[in-house]
């Protein structure tokens, strides 16, 4: 673009200033100067050709202005418009959460109001730290109460008919028996039963949880999970995540610990090269995977038939 625009302008001066030197040399140097011809050609060179250039430069200009002005009326209208929408969203967001409860009435009245109400800009800054991450595109949680309920909530987000891969490698006595955990399963039931959603489950297995591991995995089947087996001990470490997929364009990644606890989940939005990061090792999962009832020699129904939930 920068380079048409020094080609118009150099059209728009060099034009002219060749079509006057050609028509000033000829015509100095032609004997017959007073020739109808030899001033029909000084007219045209000198005065036609260079209006004509500047002309037609004038208006290729005006267009592009204008055009200018359109893309820029557009962006600007765009720009309202989405800020209208996210002020109306908002707006509705904070309403709803002072109209669902009485929580600020609730504070107000409470003895205690004059201390406690100086724990509410901590958090605000809170609530703005996490606004501030998800204008980058990223989310987390660190509250090990609330992982079920936020993984959840991202799950909500897969489109109709698409595909949500998971993996474990967490404490099966810990994620998969919180008290949380029964809700986390009826979300992906609905997801599977309401929303065609396909769920994908692989489970990071070793010797030391392979038994422990049998009941989650048989929650999981139950509410419609294709659940897989990875044997730790035919990958590589630096394999062995908790992470998933969510649509094409979501990544979510828990931290673990030592003893296989989460203790917080990452979640990138629209962040190509982590999603083809965790897109690449479920392909490696594919060509690893074991299905479960091969893994533990059991029918489906004998390890549906161990499922609390």
């Amino acid at each position: 673009m920068e380079n048409l625009n020094k080609l118009k302008m150099l059209s728009f001066v060099l034009i002219p200033l060749v079509s006057i030197l050609v028509g000033t040399i000829r015509y100095f140097f032609d004997p017959n100067k007073t020739d109808s011809i030899s001033i029909i050609w000084l007219v045209f060179t000198i005065i036609i050709i260079p209006s004509v250039t500047v002309l037609i430069n004038l208006l290729i200009t005006r267009y592009n202005f204008d055009g200018t002005h359109e893309s820029f009326k557009k962006t600007t209208g765009e720009i309202r418009k989405n800020s209208d929408d996210f002020l109306h969203d908002t707006n509705i967001l904070i309403s709803d959460s002072i109209t669902r409860s009485n929580n600020y009435y609730n504070l107000h009245l409470n003895p205690h109001k004059d201390i406690l109400t100086k724990f509410i800009p901590s958090l605000i800054d809170e609530f703005n730290v996490k606004i501030k991450a998800l204008c980058n595109g990223y989310l987390f949680e660190n509250d090990p109460s609330k992982y079920q309920k936020f993984c959840s909530n991202i799950f909500n987000l897969s489109e109709e008919n698409s595909v949500i891969r998971a993996t474990s490698i967490v404490d099966p006595n810990g994620f998969w028996e919180d008290e949380n955990t029964i809700n986390y399963f009826n979300n992906n039931k609905e997801l599977i039963d309401k929303k065609g959603v396909k769920i994908e489950r692989y489970f990071f297995v070793n010797d030391d949880n392979k038994d422990a591991s049998l009941q989650a995995i048989a929650n999981n089947i139950k509410c419609g999970v294709n659940v897989f087996i990875i044997e730790e001990s035919k990958i590589k470490e630096r394999f062995i995540k908790d992470c998933g997929t969510v649509n094409n364009n979501i990544v979510i990644e828990s931290k673990v610990d030592g003893a296989r606890n989460i203790y917080k989940v990452d979640v990138y939005i629209g962040n190509d090269e982590k999603f083809s990061e965790i897109d690449t090792l479920f392909k490696l999962l594919e060509s690893k995977k074991t299905e479960a009832v091969v893994f533990y020699e059991l029918t489906t129904e004998e390890i549906t038939n161990l499922a609390q939930f």
